[in-house]
């Protein structure tokens, strides 16, 4: 099932449509504008052992991380609203810059902040649960191609 966005948004939901639009477009710098100052993310579940990141970090390894795949395919499912939270099924698929398979589904919970200044709201806080197994998986594959491109 895929999301349709209501006919007449709320300040919010163009928000998330826009955000939602620069992810599928792996438009960086238009997702990274989408967040707020006080923009924190944690990536789940903590057995990964990923830290909090605050926005300046995120955006950091959120640019380096874009970069090292050749395609990226973002798809977005079910969406949960409850005031300004939205919950968020997603799937992505690519290849990286290495050849490896990237496959993997997330739940994503996004919090707006209020509008302000008539300007749209903006993310204050992610959290994105991954899947835990095809993220590790990717990960020693990578390992593994850089190791068999240095030998």
């Amino acid at each position: 099932m895929s999301y349709t966005h209501p006919a007449n948004p709320t300040p919010t939901q163009q928000a998330l449509r826009m955000w939602m639009e620069a992810m599928e477009k792996r438009d960086v710098e238009a997702v990274i504008a989408s967040f707020d100052d006080s923009f924190s993310i944690q990536i789940l579940p903590t057995t990964l052992g990923q830290p909090k990141m605050d926005k300046a970090t995120y955006s950091a390894a959120f640019r380096q991380a874009i970069q090292h795949f050749k395609s990226l395919t973002v798809t977005f499912g079910d969406v949960f609203e409850a005031g300004t939270v939205y919950t968020l099924r997603v799937a992505a698929k690519g290849e990286s810059a290495l050849g490896t398979p990237w496959t993997n589904e997330y739940i994503f919970i996004l919090a707006f902040t209020s509008p302000k200044d008539g300007s749209l709201p903006k993310i204050a806080s992610q959290l994105e649960f991954v899947d835990s197994a095809a993220f590790q998986n990717f990960y020693a594959a990578e390992q593994a191609a850089k190791g068999s491109a240095t030998n």
